[in-house]
This record gives C-alpha cells, structure tokens and sequence, in this order.
C-alpha cells in the first residue's frame, strides 16, 4: 500500500514549481517577478528543497545561476510531478457537483 505520509516537513508542490520555474530560465529573478515575489524568498523555497534531498540543485554566483549536476535527474522528475498535480486538479474541478454541493451544504 503507498504511504500517503509525508516524507518530510519542507517540500510541497509551490516548491517544485518554484524549482522548475527557476531552472528553466536559470535565474532567481524572472521566476520572483512572474510569481509576484521577491528572489530572497524564492531562494529560500528552493533552498528548502536543496536541504530536503541534501544536494545542491543549483550552482549560484554573484553573477549566474547554473543547474547543479545532481540537477540532471531531478528537474525532469520535479516537472513530471508539476504536471502532474496540475493534471489532478483540473480533472477534479471536471467532475459535476451534486445539487446540495453547489449550495454550499454538506452533509456532517
């Protein structure tokens, strides 16, 4: 049976996009001004994921952001997962709604 647990206390799904969002164009700052946040706090979730798997994901300069080599494998996986729970979401916003649902009533 999948264990459903959470295998840890850092990483979610913003993580992941933040990651592939950052890796694709390979800067902290174009992803912190398409996300409407600031490129600290941005580095920070990504350095949250950094901590998480124990490998650095990217190798940063004052100057450039280039992908880690650890980052070979896993920006693939970190996409897959991304469309993945977008996928999820839109087939569940596809299913009908029960008529008590769409009022606003559940039952207890």
């Amino acid at each position: 049976m999948l264990n459903l647990a959470p295998a840890n206390d850092f990483m979610d799904s913003r993580h992941l996009r933040y990651f592939v969002a950052a890796a694709e164009v390979l800067s902290f700052a174009k992803p912190a001004r398409d996300l409407h946040m600031n490129q600290s706090p941005l580095s920070n979730r990504i350095a949250d994921i950094e901590l998480e798997v124990d490998v650095p994901l990217f190798d940063r300069s004052s100057k450039k952001v280039a992908l880690a080599a650890a980052d070979q494998g896993f920006l693939p996986q970190a996409l897959a997962a991304v469309r993945a729970f977008d996928s999820v979401i839109r087939v569940a916003r596809t299913v009908p709604r029960s008529p008590i649902e769409r009022l606003g009533l559940h039952a207890a």
